[in-house]
């Protein structure tokens, strides 16, 4: 059949008639032989002459042969034509004996009870050779089976419910246990949500995906960019137990370390809170490591956007690396390192040396971070200004003019997320 010919049944193209009208040929004639000033009668002869001297005989041999080529495509198309006629004729002839013969049948044994009607639909031949009436149908009788055969049987029809009645049990029963156990999922899940939900987390839809819950641990008084972050997915894994999706973003949590250094070498270390692995913490306190590890995060962002103005102080940023002068031959670097084992190497803390002073340098930095967002709240606590075109510039935090900590004045109302004093992730959750 892929030799068939496929013919179109579509109708011919309507006749342009407005390419045979006048104006279209005057247009025509102008695009090819210009205005019709420079065209003159000798030009045209000459023209025309040229043509017949050199081209005559071109165009004689071009002509034979598309005539010949022409002529021998119509002939091959015309056999593909006839050829694809003759099978369609033939295959609908077969169709119509088929169907006939299938009609005089059923006209012939319908024949016996309703002569008039069968009269009407038989053909002419089969009424004129065979009698109205000659074939005829009847239902035959089963012949009688033994008891042997019918107990036989029974068993058979008893054996065949017996194993889909044992079928539908195992069904019933594999339904029953994935049930059994999916629910026991989902009480997991559940009471880890709730228990999430007694610490004093703030629990949400995740933007995009009404059916996911999400919990809010960032603080509402950082930066867009942090405070963004500050939104991970509890997901739910196959055993049930909450997976927390901080996004594609989250490259593992990290801490700022304060280290003392004499002569390049570190002779003190801030105190560093214990770092176990992430599967032997629960979800509060797993919150609560990564909002400190956002906290840090934020605050070394600012120390150093701050520091590229210091450096004609001594200030220096070396990629994570902040140092700056403390004595004559003392220093102190402040960098930006891992919390997990898992994701780093871990914290190297010296134990000749005194953490005071590297621990309270910390502990400072973090007070002033925790009292730009305080002055952010009272900021966004008074009543807006005028509405103008000009859009608000960026405000950015100075901890070095914050050092002072002057006395802010109590909001009327406190935000949900405000910061807390950093805590060890051992430590009870950050508000109630």
């Amino acid at each position: 059949m892929a030799d068939q010919l496929s013919i179109s049944l579509r109708a011919w193209r309507p006749q342009n008639k407005l390419k045979d009208s006048l104006p279209y040929l005057i247009s025509r004639i102008n695009e090819q032989k210009g205005s019709f000033r420079n065209i003159t009668e000798a030009s045209l002869k000459e023209e025309i002459r040229a043509a017949q001297a050199g081209e005559s005989k071109a165009v004689e041999n071009g002509d034979d042969e598309e005539a010949t080529e022409d002529g021998q495509d119509t002939k091959a198309k015309g056999d593909e034509l006839s050829k694809a006629r003759e099978e369609i004729i033939k295959q609908i002839g077969a169709a119509h004996t088929a169907s006939s013969h299938a009609l005089d049948f059923v006209s012939l044994l319908l024949s016996k009870h309703t002569s008039k009607t069968a009269e009407a639909t038989i053909s002419p031949f089969v009424k004129a050779n065979i009698p109205m009436g000659s074939l005829g149908a009847e239902i035959m009788q089963e012949p009688s089976k033994s008891e042997a055969e019918k107990t036989s049987e029974g068993l058979v029809s008893l054996g065949w419910r017996m194993q889909s009645l044992s079928r539908s049990a195992d069904s019933l029963l594999k339904s029953a246990s994935r049930l059994e156990q999916e629910v026991e999922r989902e009480a997991r899940y559940w009471q880890q949500i709730l228990a999430v939900k007694e610490s004093g987390w703030s629990l949400c839809r995740l933007p995009g995906e009404g059916h996911t819950l999400g919990v809010r641990f960032g603080f509402s008084e950082a930066h867009a960019e942090f405070r963004d972050r500050g939104l991970a997915a509890l997901r739910r894994d196959p055993d049930g137990n909450i997976k927390l999706d901080r996004g594609p973003r989250w490259q593992g949590d990290k801490q700022l370390r304060v280290r003392l250094l004499q002569n390049g070498k570190p002779t003190a270390t801030s105190k560093q809170p214990p770092a176990p692995n992430s599967e032997d913490l629960s979800l509060p306190q797993l919150l609560l490591r990564a909002r400190n590890s956002l906290f840090d995060s934020e605050l070394h962002h600012e120390l150093t956007r701050e520091c590229r103005n210091l450096i004609a102080q001594g200030v220096h940023n070396i990629g994570t690396t902040i140092r700056f002068p403390f004595n004559e031959n003392t220093e102190i670097e402040i960098d930006f390192v891992a919390t997990d084992p898992e994701l780093g190497p871990p914290l190297e803390e010296t134990k000749d040396g005194d953490p005071t002073i590297p621990s309270a340098v910390l502990t400072t930095l973090r007070i002033l971070l925790s009292h730009a967002h305080r002055e952010n709240l009272i900021r966004r606590s008074q009543p807006p200004g005028p509405i103008t075109d000009t859009p608000s510039p960026r405000r950015f935090y100075s901890l070095k003019q914050s050092s002072t900590l002057p006395q802010c004045k109590k909001p009327k109302a406190s935000s949900p997320a405000s910061p807390t004093p950093w805590r060890a992730p051992t430590s009870p959750s950050p508000r109630k």
